[in-house]
């Protein structure tokens, strides 16, 4: 681990906590306190990824540097602020590398595969702003840097959206419908089950008829594995008939939800740039795949809250949103990474039917509480 050691400065635990760090950040005084003893500042205190922001998430860095023994006045001045910028970009690399793009995948990990994704966080580390900066007591100097988590251009997010959508599970499709009989409500329920089915039907009669067409070119060429030039559909995902009962549904049928607020609060919950969310069957109900990626650069696929009265009051799932508890938390198949967040069948089933009606998943109105 690196370690910094100065005797009159600074940082007196420097980066305190998520919930005053900006504050902290306004006013550069509250990092420098002078003390009489050495005081050993680690890379893990100076920065902070701050991800309850909404759009306005960061990675946040501070840098500290000291100037040459033999330089004093202007001279030690500009030398020691530019030691604390390299100070502060490395510190910025090393929580950048940390940050989970799924629960599978950090930045470290997509800047080895990906030479795009690498220059692309070279070019925000370079482009990092400063956000503070302050020359101590004892001549020592200290800066504040940033780089934006959302943004459509000089963000993290628009540097990995690429890659991260890669991994992304397919989305399952809306459940389908009950055939419950009797009033109009009921029979207008039955006609979009039938539709729904209908559609998966023809799908799948799609795919067979390019099946079968292959085989036929194939035997007229006079070969049983001559290429297709008809590239066959992907499988298409099974609909299944809905968990919830008549009632539930009307009540979903009568509401007009603006977004999902998930309440994770009281299990792990690590934050990511691409979280899902899960059913307690295995089905994705929401990811990257479900999503206009516009939106998850510039604003991120989930707002992630402390508070739970405080989101049913003010959050990007609107003035009515559908609220869930969370059942548990979970990792990838080979991570333990607890970054996505898993629900009942019966309200994944919700989800995905009031979707259905307003597209909200696609705007990203999701926030997760934890």
């Amino acid at each position: 681990m690196k370690i910094f050691s100065t005797k009159a400065l600074v940082a007196a635990a420097i980066i305190l906590s998520s919930s005053c760090m900006y504050h902290a950040i306004q006013s550069p005084a509250v990092f420098a306190a002078k003390v009489e003893t050495t005081t050993v500042v680690t890379v893990e205190q100076k920065t902070q990824v701050n991800w309850e922001k909404g759009a306005d998430s960061e990675v946040v860095a501070m840098g500290i540097g000291l100037p040459p023994q033999n330089a004093v006045g202007a001279q030690g001045k500009v030398l020691a602020r530019r030691a604390a910028v390299v100070d502060a970009q490395r510190n910025l690399v090393e929580t950048i590398n940390g940050v989970q793009v799924d629960a599978e995948t950090t930045v470290e990990n997509l800047m080895v595969t990906s030479d795009v994704v690498k220059t692309r966080v070279a070019g925000l580390i370079k482009g990092a702003t400063i956000v503070s900066e302050q020359q101590n007591p004892d001549g020592s100097y200290s800066v504040i840097m940033r780089v934006p988590i959302y943004g459509v251009s000089g963000s993290l997010g628009a540097a990995i959206v690429d890659e991260a959508l890669k991994n992304a599970p397919e989305p399952a499709p809306a459940p389908l419908l009950p055939n419950v009989k009797g009033a109009a409500e009921d029979a207008r329920l039955e006609a979009a089950n039938i539709i729904a089915a209908a559609k998966a039907e023809a799908a799948n009669i799609i795919a067979a008829a390019r099946k079968q067409a292959d085989a036929i070119i194939a035997e007229a060429k006079g070969t049983t594995n001559a290429p297709s030039a008809v590239v066959a559909a992907a499988p298409v995902a099974e609909s299944k008939v809905t968990v919830l009962n008549a009632s539930e549904i009307r009540e979903l049928d009568s509401n007009e939800y603006t977004g999902v607020i998930i309440d994770a609060s009281g299990l792990p919950l690590e934050a990511t740039f691409s979280p899902v969310i899960y059913d307690v069957k295995g089905r994705a109900i929401y990811g990257m795949k479900n999503v206009n990626p516009d939106f998850a650069i510039s604003k991120g696929m989930v707002e992630y809250s402390r508070n739970l009265e405080q989101s049913k009051l003010q959050s990007r799932a609107g003035s009515n949103p559908l609220i869930l508890k969370a059942t548990s938390v979970s990792g990838g198949k080979n991570s333990t990474n607890k970054v996505n967040v898993v629900v009942s069948e019966a309200d994944g089933d919700k989800i995905l039917l009031a979707n259905e009606k307003n597209s909200m998943l696609k705007q990203c109105s999701v926030v997760f509480v934890r």
